[in-house]
């Protein structure tokens, strides 16, 4: 983008071309919300947090901790935990949208084609017999992905 912001970029030289890629988009996408009030429906932002939060839990369970023990461990209250989901909620939630309001003002489409590819590409270890179930399953989440991308890399051609 022809206009940058003060904001420093964190790569180094060691750095992959993708950690770079992924740098600049965060730094676009930072300095875009910092310019462009994205409005997030309360009720929309009160069940990904509520999401975020049963996801947690359930990664707690698996290492065989409560969320009272990850609270006392970590010395912050439920409301501060919640407020922190609350947050990251938010930003992603508002990244979402201005990623989705870019697809539609560009145009960005996906073809069958990209998402048959990317599918063949995700599943490739997979067993053939549960390929064509997660074929299905999965084609309207590859083709969200790929939408996402393309609004990225319009984002990194400005």
């Amino acid at each position: 983008a022809a206009n940058k912001t003060n904001e420093k970029q964190t790569t180094k030289p060691e750095d992959s071309p993708e950690q770079i890629k992924q740098e600049q988009i965060r730094v676009i996408l930072t300095a875009l919300l910092e310019k462009i009030a994205v409005p997030v429906p309360e009720l929309l932002l009160r069940r990904e947090t509520e999401q975020q939060l049963h996801h947690f839990a359930h990664q707690l369970e698996h290492l065989k901790m409560t969320m009272e023990d990850f609270l006392q461990k970590s010395g912050q209250t439920m409301e501060q935990l919640q407020q922190d989901y609350a947050t990251r909620s938010l930003g992603g939630l508002q990244v979402e949208l201005l990623l989705g309001a870019i697809i539609a003002k560009e145009n960005i489409k996906v073809s069958e084609s990209e998402v048959v590819e990317l599918l063949e590409t995700r599943l490739a270890n997979v067993p053939e017999e549960k390929r064509e179930y997660l074929k299905a399953r999965e084609a309207q989440y590859a083709h969200a992905t790929l939408l996402k991308q393309k609004a990225l890399d319009h984002l990194l051609n400005l």
